[in-house]
C-alpha cells in the first residue's frame, strides 16, 4: 500500500503541472485554412451557380465577370486568416434572336417606330460584344440595314425561321429573346 500512494500523488503532480502549462499557454489558435475552389470552378452554366462553388472556406457573391463580360466569377474566401481563392466558370455563348412584327403595310402607324427600336436593340447587342453572326433578325421586312454598313441584317418572319432559330441556330447558347 505505501507504494501506491508516491504513485498516484506522482499522478496527480504531473496531471496539474499539465493543467497549469496550458493555462500560461493560452487558447490554441485555429489553423488557418485557405479558400479553395470548388466543382462548379470551370464549369459553363447559362444562370448563375449556386452550388459547389467553393470546396473549402467560405463563398463570396457570384457575379459576371467585369472585363471578360462571359464568365461568372467568385471568390472562396479563407477561414482565420487563409488565403482567398479567386474562382470562375464560363457562361455560354450567347445568342439573340429580334423579331419585328407588323410590317411596312398601310394603316401600320407604328412600323418606323419598330424599326427604330429594332435598330436600338441591335446597336446596344453589338455594344454587349455580339458578333453580328450571334444576332439573328426576323422581320415581315427582310431589306432592312440596322447598322448602317449596307447590307440587309433581317431573314423573314415566318413561324418555321423562329422555331428553327430558337431550336436549331441557339442550341446550346444563352438565348436573348
Amino acid at each position: 500500500m505505501t507504494v501506491q500512494a508516491p504513485f498516484l500523488r506522482l499522478i496527480f503532480i504531473s496531471a496539474s503541472l499539465v493543467f497549469l502549462s496550458a493555462l500560461r499557454a493560452g487558447p490554441v489558435a485555429a489553423a488557418a485554412a485557405d479558400g479553395v475552389c470548388g466543382p462548379s470552378a470551370g464549369g459553363a452554366f447559362h444562370l448563375a451557380p449556386t452550388a459547389n462553388l467553393c470546396a473549402a472556406g467560405e463563398a463570396g457573391s457570384v457575379t459576371v465577370d467585369f472585363y471578360t463580360g462571359n464568365a461568372w466569377a467568385w471568390y472562396c474566401f479563407g477561414i482565420d486568416g487563409g488565403a482567398m481563392a479567386s474562382c470562375s466558370a464560363k457562361i455560354p455563348p450567347t445568342r439573340a434572336i429580334l423579331v419585328l412584327g407588323g410590317g411596312d403595310y398601310i394603316g401600320n402607324e407604328i412600323w418606323d417606330a419598330t424599326v427604330h427600336l429594332g435598330q436600338y436593340a441591335y446597336e446596344s447587342l453589338r455594344d454587349r460584344k455580339l458578333e453580328k453572326t450571334e444576332i439573328k433578325v426576323l422581320s415581315p421586312v427582310t431589306d432592312l440595314d440596322l447598322d448602317g454598313d449596307g447590307a440587309y441584317d433581317a431573314e423573314p418572319a415566318y413561324l418555321e425561321n423562329l422555331e428553327d432559330a430558337i431550336t436549331l441556330w441557339g442550341r446550346n447558347h444563352r438565348l436573348i429573346l
